[in-house]
């Protein structure tokens, strides 16, 4: 199956530095620092693990995290930030 997926779901914070927006089962909004992100998994919820060990349940699925990754890699290399 083929997914075509918009992204826009990426931040700017005032320090340059870009995150992700998440959103967690209870409809929290989250951005999240994706050069902290170790592993995602699908078990069935999308659950992202951290390198510090902390465990954040998302409601994305994993092929739009692993695309708003994409994009944040993306944008890094275009505006050359870090």
């Amino acid at each position: 199956m083929l997914y075509f997926i918009l992204v826009t779901k990426i931040h700017v914070l005032p320090a340059g530095c870009l995150m992700i927006h998440v959103t967690k089962l209870n409809e929290a909004d989250m951005v999240i620092n994706c050069e902290l992100i170790e592993m995602i998994e699908s078990t069935p919820d999308t659950t992202v693990t951290m390198n510090t060990g902390r465990k954040i349940i998302v409601k994305e699925p994993v092929n739009v995290m692993l695309e708003r990754i994409i994009e944040y890699k993306r944008k890094i290399n275009i505006e050359g930030i870090i």
